[in-house]
């Protein structure tokens, strides 16, 4: 991912090994559904219409040991998915998309009452209008990172290097072109692509390993950022010159440190 080849496939194996021994220890476990309820309390509007249809499920369904025992064997074969993959949202869901057929035969065998149709309205509207507040609020949320994301990065000289960390870039809002470019440096997956070659040559550099100074833009969630750590690998030493933090991202100022002269 990274520009350097320090790791081998044999490496790589390995470190996969270890991982995989770890698999099915009590603290990966954990964190399996630590990941799935952040996931699910980041989704919320998929988290609710979910929880909706498991509690009309359990309505219709609740004298039916067959049905019960499907949905604890659904819902268990969910959580053993989760351990082993990475789920977002709109995969989430789908686990529990299937519960909307028995839902609606059933309500169709019943001819739904008036009670039940107001009931079922009355949770549309509360379910509809969260989602329009969670809605709102994210936009709001975006729209301050946005200026805070501006105003940093007009404080940056131009022609420097700036690496942005920890905030996916298509959530900024902001729209380059050839005369407004990019700039900055996605720290993963762009690393070794032709964007990123060419970026560098931009800035007179061939290789990251050869900056003199650099600034690193990331968000402000655990303060906890990778890429001073990554120029220390390639054997680099740059101090921390200066740190501007906002709301939501902090900006570090990084300067090489040059060898003590004999």
């Amino acid at each position: 991912m990274m520009e350097d080849e320090s790791s081998s496939l044999s490496e790589l194996r390995a470190r996969k090994a270890e991982l995989d021994a770890e698999l099915f220890s009590f603290k990966q476990i954990g964190n399996s559904i630590v990941r799935l309820i952040r996931v699910m309390r980041t989704e919320a509007f998929k988290s609710i219409f979910s929880g909706i249809l498991i509690a009309f499920f359990l309505f219709n369904y609740k004298d039916s040991k067959q049905a019960l025992v499907f949905l604890l064997l659904w819902l268990l074969f969910f959580i053993v998915f989760n351990h082993f993959f990475i789920l977002n949202g709109r995969v989430v869901i789908l686990f529990f998309l299937p519960f909307l057929f028995p839902v609606f035969i059933e309500a169709n065998q019943r001819l739904i009452g008036k009670r039940t149709s107001i009931i079922l309205s009355f949770l549309i509207i509360i379910l509809f209008t969260f989602h329009v507040l969670n809605f709102m609020n994210e936009a709001q949320a975006r729209k301050v990172m946005q200026t805070e994301f501006i105003t940093l990065t007009e404080t940056i000289p131009e022609e420097s290097l700036l690496v942005l960390e920890g905030y996916p870039e298509n959530f900024l809002g902001i729209n380059y072109t050839l005369d407004k470019q990019v700039p900055f440096l996605s720290l993963g997956w762009i690393s070794k692509s032709p964007f990123q070659k060419k970026k560098l040559k931009n800035l007179h550099l061939e290789h990251i390993s050869e900056a003199k100074e650099y600034f690193l833009l990331g968000v402000d969630v655990n303060k906890i950022f990778y890429f001073s750590e990554y120029m220390r690998f390639l054997g680099e030493d740059f101090r921390l010159e200066s740190k501007i933090e906002e709301e939501n991202f902090i900006l570090y100022y990084y300067l090489k440190t040059l060898p003590a002269s004999r």
